[in-house]
């Protein structure tokens, strides 16, 4: 039934973890400024932060959503 099916080997490809980012202070600092600011940026204040910051925007992405998962659980407790 299943003998045929190779794609359990194949799935290793597109569940890559990525690597990890280490931020200098600087640019956390200015992600925690610009999170002060609005805690729901649009893309363009994304792709400009992330410009200035020299990071891809899926990260500067990644660090907003992180922080108000961070308030948010600060919140409830």
């Amino acid at each position: 039934m299943y003998s045929d099916d190779q794609s359990s080997g194949d799935d290793q490809d597109s569940k890559r973890r990525r690597t990890r980012t280490n931020f200098s202070s600087w640019q956390l600092e200015e992600l925690e400024r610009a999170f002060e600011s609005s805690h729901y940026p649009d893309v363009f204040m994304r792709e400009a932060l992330s410009m200035r910051l020299n990071l891809p925007e899926s990260r500067v992405q990644l660090v907003i959503e992180a922080r108000k998962h961070e308030v948010t659980e600060r919140l409830q407790s």
